[in-house]
């Protein structure tokens, strides 16, 4: 086998080693890649659980100031035996509405879907007063009855449990991440 000549030699050692350092070049880049992407993943996840938090934050203050309004105008109402009439109605149907225009945003579907139930409820009631009716306690234990729910539906006051602990496990799956 004739020798190369010395010029071709370098050409191919050049080539070969520039070859080798090429493939490092790209075993290195595409390290690199495969760790920025999992820092973006992370990072992603981590605006994804403050969000969460952000938005439990606000549905604690949404629940509980419909909770409030639940509480005072139907259970604490009829414990303190006071009259359910067309001005109970109004009030009631008042602080249901005010508490959906600040808070309303913050309701998960399942709550609102309730909440929209019960406010439905009261406007019958309001019916039944404008028609002069004084209701008793019977005809308002409707709202009760939403509130708690039955057998074949949740309640309102279940969905608002609820719905503050849909995002118990997400945010412990944060924390075991981070």
């Amino acid at each position: 086998v004739p020798a190369m000549p010395y010029e071709i030699e370098t050409a191919v050692l050049a080539g070969a080693v520039s070859l080798v350092g090429t493939a490092v070049t790209a075993m290195i880049t595409r390290a690199q890649l495969i760790s920025e992407r999992t820092k973006v993943r992370h990072e992603i996840e981590s605006v994804r659980q403050e969000l969460h938090k952000e938005v439990l934050g606000r549905r604690i203050t949404a629940y509980s100031a419909l909770w409030k309004v639940m509480i005072t105008y139907e259970l604490n109402w009829s414990l303190e035996g006071r009259l359910f009439d067309k001005a109970w109605c109004w009030t009631i149907l008042q602080a249901l509405n005010d508490c959906n225009a600040e808070h309303g945003a913050f309701f998960a579907e399942p709550v609102y879907q309730r909440f929209v139930e019960y406010r439905s409820c009261i406007l019958e009631l309001r019916a039944r007063t404008e028609a002069g009716e004084l209701l008793s306690a019977e005809s308002v234990a409707v709202l009760a009855q939403i509130s708690r729910g039955s057998d074949k539906k949740s309640g309102l006051a279940t969905e608002l449990k609820d719905g503050l602990g849909a995002y118990v496990s997400s945010y412990l799956q944060a924390r075991t991440i981070a």
